[in-house]
């Protein structure tokens, strides 16, 4: 699977991607075969980077899912055996060059320049075969990873120099995750997003500077008590307590000066 995505990958100029050990690729696959399904939301009601993040993930993420044979567990009927490798083959050209049900997301996802890891979660039985591939990204190395204790957000660390120094850090809020019946399973969309509304629920920001003041902030804006560092590196301190306002999944997206891509995906659990 790694050797047919680097090979769709340099047909369109992208730098290979390596084998990541992440295990939560893994983890899905097998619960989308147990379960019979296809879809971004597991049995638990998790989202991709939930499960990424829980399974120690500190970097960005984005999920491929991929599924062959019956969604009916029920389903007596007689099939043919898969060939899993044939098949692994099939459901890589099908999101690569048959995908436009799915808008080309999966061909988007895979061909993202900025992936630097994929994790690939594999599950098959005789008839049923499930595939995910987790895309990754690594572009801050932390010394504090962060850490949201009572209402107040800690990190730090170093942004890759050629991203530029840390602007902003966006938080997004998810309700606590709730066991799905295999009918919310099915009837799920395959698409997912980041939390339940375009906007972050918050977002900190850099005080201002010396001698300075911000006019007027939207309400969701908070700025931070402490952002300190040199060149890429920073140590954040931002007390949210007071829009930490119910209990679930709040992920933090972190991003830079000279990307236009969130430099993280961690899912942190409230309440």
């Amino acid at each position: 699977m790694l050797d047919l995505i680097n090979a769709d990958r340099a047909k369109f100029g992208r730098p290979p991607v390596r084998l990541g050990m992440n295990a939560a690729a893994q983890q899905h696959a097998e619960d989308m075969l147990n379960n019979f399904y296809i879809g971004h939301v597991d049995s638990g009601g998790m989202k991709p980077y939930m499960r990424y993040s829980l399974a120690g993930g500190l970097g960005a993420m984005g999920e491929n899912a991929a599924y062959a044979g019956t969604e009916d567990p029920n389903d007596t009927r007689l099939y043919a055996p898969i060939v899993p490798r044939e098949r692994l083959a099939q459901l890589q050209y099908a999101m690569m060059y048959d995908d436009a049900d799915s808008n080309w997301g999966h061909r988007d996802q895979i061909l993202e320049p900025q992936h630097q890891v994929v994790n690939i979660g594999i599950a098959f039985t005789q008839t049923r075969l499930a595939l995910i591939q987790h895309f990754e990204e690594n572009y801050v190395t932390f010394t504090h990873a962060p850490i949201l204790a009572n209402g107040v957000l800690t990190l730090g660390g170093t942004v890759d120099a050629m991203l530029g120094a840390l602007r902003s850090v966006d938080i997004y809020y998810d309700p606590t995750p709730r066991a799905y019946t295999h009918a919310q399973l099915l009837a799920q969309p395959h698409s997912y997003s980041v939390g339940t509304s375009t906007r972050p629920a918050i977002q900190v920001i850099l005080p201002a500077p010396p001698g300075s003041f911000y006019p007027s902030l939207p309400t969701y804006v908070s700025v931070a008590e402490s952002w300190t560092g040199t060149g890429t590196s920073f140590q954040i301190s931002a007390n949210i307590a007071s829009r930490i306002t119910q209990p679930g999944v709040y992920t933090l997206l972190l991003w830079s000066a000279n990307a236009d891509y969130p430099l993280t995906t961690i899912a942190l659990f409230a309440g």
